[in-house]
């Protein structure tokens, strides 16, 4: 899947807390997309993020932003204070999948 036609990437994260750890993991969620906008990696739209709960009593946490580019990803991965953050959730989360998103027109 291609960036969008202004070159940004939008992107659908599912993170899935370890258990006894889902708050922990909220708060860095909180702080993921304001640390990658306010470095120029993600767009000024704000993140969106929803709090989930499977049958089975498993919290996950959705995430959606835009990065402002397609090689943003790249360029995030060298940065210390981005790096620290996804260390930390590396940490706190039994698994997390990074899905590239483009909308669908319906109708």
């Amino acid at each position: 899947m291609a960036s969008n036609p202004q070159g940004t990437l939008d992107v659908l994260v599912m993170y899935r807390a370890q258990p006894g750890n889902e708050d922990v993991a909220e708060a860095l969620i909180q702080k993921h997309w304001p640390t990658l906008s306010r470095l120029g990696f993600a767009t000024s739209t704000p993140a969106q993020v929803w709090r989930t709960l499977d049958g089975q009593g498993v919290t996950s946490f959705i995430e959606v932003f835009t990065w402002a580019s397609a090689d943003a990803l790249d360029q995030a991965s060298n940065a210390p204070e981005v790096t620290a953050i996804w260390d930390e959730m590396s940490a706190k989360m039994a698994g997390m999948d990074i899905l590239r998103a483009a909308p669908v027109a319906i109708g």
